[in-house]
This record gives C-alpha cells, structure tokens and sequence, in this order.
C-alpha cells in the first residue's frame, strides 16, 4: 500500500483541486467579504529554513501572539506555499480581519523574516483564492503529498454548495 495520494490519476488530482479552490473561494466571500488583510510571512536570507513541521508550528505560534494581542480568537484561513519538494523557504499567507489600528503591530510578532500586509476587498477574494492555490494548480497536484494546501480556523461561516451563506 502507498502513501496517501500517490495512486490519485491526474484527472481527478484536477478536479481535486478546482473543488478546494471552489470551497476556499466559498469561504473566503462568505466570512471575509466586508474586507479582509492578507499577511504574507517570509523567512529572511539570515534565517536558515526551516522543516515543513517547523514552519507550521511558527505559523500557528504567530496566530496565538495575534489572538493574544487581540484578546480574543479571529477567523483566519491561513497557507502555506512549500518552496521546491517541501524544502527551501517558505511563504505562509494568512487572511484575517483585523482593525486598522491593529495591522501595525503585526509585523513585529514575525521574527523571522519580512511582513508584508495587503487590503483585501470583497471584489478580490476570487484572485486571491488563486494566488492561494496557485503553486498547487500549476503543478497540478500538491506540493507535499498528504498535505493541506490552506486550512480555516474554527467557527468560519461555512456557505452552502453552491457558495454562498
């Protein structure tokens, strides 16, 4: 028996994907349509890369020092794009809604490279669906087999199938 999604055919790892682009697309309009940020969180040259399970620890210990500095929980849906076969620098992408006021102080809870955050209107969700899933539709399956291209937080609004609430 092989891992897991090493026997999925190339037609059905496309369909896969459109349908995970269709629900992210789907969550996206239906918890983030009144505007959003996207915060892009790179790694340094200094900074030595660091594993596939490092860099999901860091990114969820950044989301805890947001949520504490926030004093309470947000809604996110957050990625990660793998650099080459899951090896290399990573970029994780994290979009949330947060007062303005707020933005500022993000940044420096990222100690490991630069920050960079984005307005995010209602209109461009559907482009940043695909930027989100880009690096998994060009290469037409997932970067890491077995692995999540994005992941939401707990308590999004979940929109029905055809995409909306």
């Amino acid at each position: 028996m092989g891992r897991r999604g090493e026997n999925t055919g190339p037609v059905q790892r496309r369909f896969y994907l459109m349908k995970s682009r269709e629900k992210l697309e789907g969550l996206l309009a239906a918890n983030f349509r009144d505007g959003a940020q996207l915060v892009t969180l790179t790694y340094g040259p200094e900074t030595r890369a660091p594993s596939v399970k490092l860099a999901d620890l860091q990114l969820l210990d950044w989301l805890q020092k947001v949520q504490r500095m926030m004093g309470h929980k947000i809604p996110y849906i957050r990625a990660t794009e793998w650099a080459g076969d899951g090896h290399g620098y990573h970029v994780h992408r994290v979009v949330l809604r947060l007062p303005a006021a707020s933005v500022g102080a993000l940044v420096p809870l990222w100690g490991y490279g630069p920050v960079t955050v984005h307005e995010v209107q209602g209109n461009a969700l559907e482009a940043l669906a695909g930027l989100i899933m880009a690096q998994a539709i060009k290469a037409e399956r997932v970067p890491i087999l077995g692995r999540r291209i994005w992941s939401p937080s707990e308590g999004l609004i979940q929109p029905d199938r055809k995409g909306t609430v």
